[in-house]
Order: structure tokens, then C-alpha cells, then sequence
């Protein structure tokens, strides 16, 4: 129907096309509805979107984890026996990671959107690639293991007052003892200790051929000093067997773990080692059953005597109480040193610690009797030499762990690092954090080991470069 309005003009009438335009939604509506029945009746039971975005989460952290495990068991395979634990990680991670594959199968069956077919070649490849690693560990290791030596680490051979401590490590749990020393066998364990009261003998470690050949020399004519070697044997594994006795002043370890503490002395079955417990040492509480002694200890080795104390700052009060009470110890001893993880005097990134340096310097002058050499720390991954009196204070340069830095005298804000990589002579007082700055004598951002000799008049110190097999610098200490 047409009309006109007052101004004459005609328009439609648009009732009917307004109730055609209704009529034409609800028969969309009603489609919509039977569509989306359509989806609901075709889709998964319990069908939720919630759900495939978990699922692709988890995903990817399974993936992440079970990829790193296996590369980590391959790369470990020829270094510890931990490999059966890792490879079963390894496969128990892909079982893991197949399950979260096929639920994310079920929960997006219908889906044809291209992020899922992408996520599923790459879960396919990846499971392709690291599994058949994964499982050749695993079977490897089971074919392998009954014809493993029982012998893992070691063995280290510890000085003590009255004869040797042998420590060593065995794959499988086993009885404790040495064929040929007469020693009670112990119970069925991976770390084994055994006391002989001797300093010259042959002993083999159950389940090894090889027969070692322990001596302790009549007279100390050269020890080697190392610190910081975190596990990490690269250097002592170079370095010649010239030498009657190795002192380890801390940090041998990483994590404190029983484990650990023999990778850094790969390579001396035979020789005589000492050791003072460094902060990483201390982590997991394991020291003791390695080193068979207390923290703090007094070491008397043919002609030298040798102190052993934990010192670090707000927990050295035990340690210069020790000094005091067990000074006497070393009143008959040719060369006294004293063997500390974190130093006494240092340029290193930690510093001097004041309390530290006053407490050592007051316990030396107090006791003339003791015929103080040296005193041995590490800590700082640096090399720094001091001269105090006639007494000389170093600590060693990592022998494994990374270079550290040393202080900027000019800063005092922020990082604070020297602009050389050597230091040369006296400090000034600027550096508050190096105190004893007057008794510098040197200092290197190098890996070194400190070598003592002894001659006829007077103690040699070597300080070798590791990297380069060159010496330093020597200093002589006539006594």
C-alpha cells in the first residue's frame, strides 16, 4: 500500500517487509541451533577449550624436560654412574609424553586448525628424534651394568695422625674393605672409607686389577697447594706427579655431594691429600664422611704441621678458638702453615674481610713459637700474594672454577673491578674493602697452583700459570 505524506511524497508501506526480514532470522537462528547441535553430537565427550590449551601447555613443558634429560643422559654417559636413574627419567618422561599427545588427539579429533597440525609434526619429530637415544641408554646400561668394574671414583689417599684413610666410590653397593690390609669389612655401601695404620703399603680396591703402591715420603721436599677446583679435574689431570703431598684449600666441590669431591683429584691414587672444607663443601653436609675428621683439625706431616680451620666471615669464632686451644700442637714442628677457604688478606671480588685478618694476625704474633710460614686460602677465584713480617699470605687461583674479578681502588659504587688483569706491589688505602693493602705484593686474574719447595736454607714458593705451564712468579722465604 502507498500514501502520500504532507509534503506529497509516496512511500511504501513497510510492514510486510519487516515482518519477512523477522521471519528470515529465525529460520537463521534455527539453523545456527542445529548446527551447533550438529557440533555438539560430532565433538568429544566433555568437549572444552580449557582443556586443549592445558594440554598444549603441559605439552610443551614435557617436551622441554624430556629432551633436556636425555641430551643431559648422553652427555653424562661416560662420566658418572648415574646414567641408569637418567635414561629411566628419560623413558618414563616419553610414556608421559606420548599420553599428552593422544589426549590432545581426543580433545581436538575435530579440529582442522593449523597450529594443531604444526604442534603434532613437531611432537612427532621430536619423540623420533631423542626416544631411540633415550632407549639405546636404557638397554645399554642394562646389558652393561653386570660387567661393570664396582670401582667409580677414587681412590684418595688422606694423611692422618697415625696412618691412611683410602675413600673411594663403587657403582654397586658392596662390602667395605681392601684386599691386602687387614681391615674389618663393613656393611654393603657406594662410599667407602678404610683406616690403615701405615704410611707405606699396597693395596687394591675390590672389583679393580690395578695394585696401588701408597708411600708418604720420609721428609716433605715439595707440596702443591690448589683451591676452587668445583669437580673440575682438567688442570690437576696435566699436572706432573712431582710432589709428596697435595693441599686443597676448599671447594672442591660444587654442591657438597659425596660424589663430587674425588673428580677433582682424578689421577693421584697414590698421593697424600689434605683438605679444609670450603662454603660449597658444606652445602649438602657430606664433608666429614669424606675428609673422617672434624672441620677444624691439626695435620702434623713428617717435617711440617699443617692447621686446617673453616674461617668465614660471622663463623670463624669456633675456628681461631681451635687455633688457640690446639696451638701447642705445632710448637715442635720444623714449618707451620695454616690452610683456610676464605682469605685473609685478598684483592678478590669478596675482599679482605677486617675481623678476619685482625683475628690471624694477633693469633701469629701471640705464638713466636710456631714457626709460622704461610698461610693457604682460596674463595676468591684470584691469585694474590701478601707479605706480612716473614710470613707470607696467599690465595690460590682457581684451579677449575671460573676467573673471578678484583677490585677498583677509584670506584666505590657498583661493580667494582680493576682496569688490569695484574697488580703489582703495595696497594694504597683507597681500597677500604683490601685490608692489609701495605703487604701486597702481587696479583693475577689467572688459574694457578702454588708450589713449596724446600731447600737447604729457605722455602721456594712457585706460583704456576695453569694455562700456560709457565711460572709467575717465585718468592723465597730464607728460615
Amino acid at each position: 500500500m502507498e500514501r502520500q505524506n504532507q509534503d506529497g511524497i509516496t512511500t511504501a508501506d513497510v510492514s510486510s517487509e519487516i515482518s519477512t526480514a523477522q521471519e528470515e532470522t529465525v529460520n537463521v537462528d534455527r539453523k545456527t541451533a542445529c548446527i551447533q547441535e550438529e557440533i555438539l553430537q560430532n565433538s568429544p565427550k566433555n568437549s572444552n577449550s580449557a582443556w586443549v590449551s592445558y594440554l598444549n601447555v603441559f605439552h610443551y613443558i614435557v617436551a622441554a624436560l624430556f629432551s633436556a634429560i636425555t641430551v643431559y643422559s648422553f652427555v653424562q654417559y661416560s662420566r658418572i654412574g648415574l646414567l641408569l636413574n637418567q635414561a629411566i627419567i628419560s623413558v618414563v618422561f616419553a610414556f608421559v609424553y606420548i599420553v599428552c599427545l593422544i589426549l590432545q588427539a581426543i580433545y581436538v579429533k575435530k579440529s582442522k586448525i593449523v597450529l594443531f597440525k604444526t604442534l603434532m609434526i613437531v611432537s612427532i619429530a621430536t619423540l623420533v628424534a631423542t626416544l631411540p637415544i633415550s632407549i639405546w641408554l636404557l638397554l645399554d646400561v642394562i646389558t652393561t651394568l653386570p660387567e661393570l668394574p664396582t670401582f667409580c671414583y677414587g681412590p684418595l689417599a688422606f694423611v692422618h695422625e697415625n696412618g691412611t684413610n683410602i675413600h673411594w666410590c663403587t657403582y654397586k653397593a658392596t662390602p667395605t674393605y681392601l684386599q691386602g690390609q687387614e681391615s674389618t669389612t663393613g656393611p654393603k655401601s657406594n662410599y667407602h672409607s678404610v683406616f690403615v695404620n701405615k704410611t707405606q703399603f699396597d693395596y687394591q680396591i675390590p672389583g679393580m686389577d690395578t695394585q696401588f703402591t701408597y708411600s708418604l715420603a720420609l721428609q716433605i721436599s715439595k707440596f702443591v697447594v690448589m683451591a676452587d677446583t668445583h669437580t673440575n679435574s682438567h688442570y690437576l689431570s696435566t699436572m706432573d706427579t712431582d710432589f709428596d703431598l697435595l693441599v686443597h684449600c676448599g671447594d672442591m666441590s660444587s654442591g657438597g655431594r659425596i660424589n663430587e669431591f674425588a673428580l677433582g683429584f682424578a689421577g693421584f691414587p697414590t698421593k697424600p691429600v689434605l683438605m679444609v672444607m670450603g662454603n660449597h663443601d658444606s652445602y649438602s653436609g657430606q664433608f666429614p664422611q669424606v675428609n673422617q675428621r672434624e672441620y677444624n683439625y691439626y695435620q702434623q706431616v713428617r717435617n711440617i704441621g699443617i692447621f686446617f680451620v673453616y674461617v668465614q666471615s660471622g663463623l670463624d669464632a669456633n675456628a681461631f678458638q681451635f687455633l688457640e686451644d690446639n696451638a701447642v700442637l705445632g710448637y715442635g714442628a720444623d714449618h707451620i702453615f695454616i690452610v683456610v677457604h676464605h682469605p685473609v688478606y685478598s684483592t678478590g671480588g669478596d675482599g679482605s674481610t677486617e675481623s678476619i685478618s685482625k683475628k690471624m694476625e694477633q693469633f701469629i704474633d701471640s705464638h713466636p713459637q710456631l714457626k709460622f710460614r704461610a698461610q693457604f686460602s682460596g674463595h676468591d677465584h684470584v691469585f694474590a700474594a701478601f707479605k706480612r713480617g716473614q710470613g707470607y699470605y696467599f690465595v690460590n687461583g682457581a684451579g677449575g672454577g671460573g676467573r673471578d674479578t678484583m677490585r677498583d681502588p677509584t670506584t666505590y659504587a657498583g661493580q667494582r673491578v680493576w682496569p688490569a688483569d695484574e697488580l703489582h706491589g703495595p696497594l694504597t688505602y683507597l681500597d677500604e674493602y683490601c685490608y692489609g693493602y701495605e703487604y701486597h705484593q702481587d696479583s693475577w686474574l689467572k688459574f694457578t697452583r702454588t708450589e713449596v719447595n724446600f731447600e737447604a736454607s729457605k722455602i721456594v714458593y712457585n706460583i704456576r700459570d695453569l694455562d700456560t705451564g709457565n711460572i709467575l712468579v717465585s718468592y723465597d722465604q730464607p728460615f
